[in-house]
């Protein structure tokens, strides 16, 4: 196959789909497990992401970054199983019967932080896992959800006050916005 002169050359393939799978495997079942939370959800979404990525390898191979398109995919099939479980969660608690239950100890920090950021808007939530879990840069973050690098600092920036505004641990730290007592 000749080129014109001045062309770009062809896209290169990416490794075969055997090392891509094996590559990407534990980046995305981690990336999955911030957004979902279980480790079997994660398994399973990034299984169904890997899945649809060798369906369509002849395409997804010739891409510059085939990895960002896998996160793609499994940041969307992460984010509709979230939405799917806290749909159930919430049914399931319209039928469930008010009963008084003992006071549960408070939950660990880190399950707290974690319910936080499940809790934050889908596209603010992606943007925290795709950065702090997986260090993708704004740039790479815009890639995997289809906007800018701006909108992503924008989603971090907001994500990051709502983080701090959430009522994590109180007890631990003391409350900054609380009037000091002065004592005489």
């Amino acid at each position: 196959m000749a080129t014109r002169p001045g062309a770009p050359p062809p896209p290169r393939p990416a490794p075969d789909f055997d090392a891509f799978y094996r590559d990407q495997w534990g980046p995305l079942v981690g990336l999955c497990r911030s957004i979902v939370g279980g480790s079997g959800t994660a398994e399973e979404v990034a299984q169904e992401a890997l899945f649809r990525a060798h369906g369509r390898w002849s395409r997804v191979q010739m891409l510059d970054r085939p990895d960002l398109w896998v996160r793609r995919v499994a940041t969307n099939l992460a984010i509709s199983t979230w939405r799917r479980r806290r749909a159930e969660a919430r049914a399931n608690e319209r039928h469930e019967r008010r009963r008084p239950r003992p006071e549960a100890e408070a939950p660990e920090p880190d399950a707290a932080l974690w319910d936080a950021v499940r809790a934050l808007p889908r596209r603010q939530r992606a943007a925290v896992c795709l950065h702090y879990v997986d260090g993708l840069t704004t740039a790479e973050i815009g890639a995997v959800l289809g906007c800018g690098p701006s909108t992503v600092q924008t989603h971090l920036a907001r994500a990051r006050v709502a983080l701090r505004d959430a009522d994590l641990d109180r007890t631990a730290r003391p409350d900054p916005h609380a009037a000091e007592e002065v004592h005489p």
